[in-house]
């Protein structure tokens, strides 16, 4: 049970990326602020931003715009979390409780600890595996997943760097466009006053 016991550490390290930081519960409706990429319970942000249109990011005080920012990713990884947690759980119980037998086989179709007579019976025809092999299978699936979400949450962040630098770039050319349109009202100011003095000056010299 080596492996599975591997299994099981990584799942505990992996809950930190399944605990929302206020409430130190795992992600409920879980939901990513754009400005800073930082995940919270949408209930533990409306307690802390209340019914503002604008708040401050409870972790780093980044100021954002509230809107609808649901992490779809982030709560399929929860899931996949509390599910392996529940396994484990089960699998320190160690015996059906329905025929007193030990839990060796993991069902992939209901995801859920069996012994060799539930596969004989209520999981018949079931995708079934051993401990020792559905374990780190089931691991790398919510290690999958946690890339996805970390590659995500980069796009998201790379994304809004995009849009300050062409912001950024834009209030350069509005700035730039601004002192040739003001060079060139001088410049016709001055040709204007030029052009209507010079009749003057040669009517005076006459």
């Amino acid at each position: 049970m080596a492996v599975m016991a591997a299994g099981v550490g990584v799942v505990q390290n992996l809950s930190g990326e399944a605990t929302c930081p206020i409430c130190l519960d795992y992600f409920r409706d879980p939901v990513m602020i754009p400005e800073c990429g930082h995940n919270l319970c949408r209930g533990c942000l409306d307690r802390c931003c209340g019914s503002a249109t604008e708040g401050s990011c409870p972790q780093c005080r980044q100021t954002f715009h509230w809107g609808n920012m649901p992490n779809r990713l982030l709560a399929n990884i929860v899931e996949m979390v509390k599910k392996l947690h529940l396994h484990e759980a089960e699998e320190n119980e160690g015996v059906c409780e329905q025929h007193g037998e030990p839990k060796k086989l993991f069902c992939g179709n209901d995801k859920t600890l069996i012994c060799v007579t539930c596969k004989q019976r209520d999981h018949r025809g079931h995708e079934s595996l051993l401990l020792e092999d559905a374990a780190p299978e089931y691991v790398s699936q919510i290690r999958n997943c946690l890339e996805a979400h970390r590659e995500e949450k980069e796009k998201m962040l790379e994304r809004k760097r995009d849009t300050q630098r062409k912001g950024q770039d834009l209030l350069v050319s509005v700035a730039v466009t601004g002192r040739k349109k003001a060079i060139w009202s001088r410049k016709v100011s001055c040709e204007a006053a030029a052009a209507y003095v010079a009749p003057c000056q040669d009517a005076h010299k006459t």
